[in-house]
């Protein structure tokens, strides 16, 4: 099986597009990378969202003689596609960044914040980042929080992806500070409203 195929599969990091060979690290982090928990992890986020719906579906069907079959049917629906959802977005956590910004994948929602307006990546982990408005806004990466009853090479894993987004934000700052000209336009075009698409 392909190496990407793999690291899809099981989880780890993977450059987005790079033509350089992966030895170059530091060159393809620039590119573009894909950081995904393990294969344990992913599946472990999964049983929350199967949890949910299966609990869901129980307290309907243990109402089912004293409810509207059409209120039944609607319950019963809503809670296998919402724990499903769940389900779908806890194994697809993970982070994306590269020359752009960031793309957060989380448990309820996808975040995409443009490089120009992001502060800080924490240990948390999280981005701090500054709104449109100027107001600080602070994005949570659950995909590679962890506790400390976690297995060791879970918790290698999820520190050196964190490490690696640490270390791509201190190289774009290092660079912002060089070269102030082009942080100040990306940060004017991240400002600037998008026209809408012609039909």
């Amino acid at each position: 099986m392909p190496r990407r195929a793999l690291i899809d599969l099981f989880g780890g990091v993977r450059p987005i597009s790079c033509r350089h060979h992966l030895s170059s690290r530091k060159v393809c982090e620039d590119v573009g990378m894909n950081l995904k928990p393990l294969l344990v992890t992913r599946v472990a986020n999964v049983v929350p969202g199967l949890l949910f719906g299966a609990l869901g579906v129980g307290f309907w069907a243990a109402r089912s003689d004293r409810t509207p079959h059409a209120l039944l049917v609607v319950g019963v629906g809503l809670s296998a596609a919402l724990g499903l959802y769940l389900a779908v977005r806890g194994y697809r956590q993970g982070v994306e960044y590269g020359p752009a910004g960031i793309e957060v994948r989380g448990l309820l929602r996808t975040r995409r914040i443009d490089i120009a307006r992001i502060t800080e990546i924490t240990d948390f982990p999280a981005v701090r980042w500054t709104a449109t408005s100027g107001r600080a806004r602070w994005t949570p990466i659950f995909a590679f929080f962890g506790l400390e009853q976690m297995a060791p090479f879970v918790e290698r894993h999820n520190a050196s992806c964190i490490e690696r987004l640490q270390n791509w934000d201190d190289r774009r700052r290092l660079a912002a500070r060089r070269n102030p000209a082009k942080r100040d336009r990306r940060a004017r075009n991240s400002r600037r409203p998008k026209r809408p698409a012609k039909g």
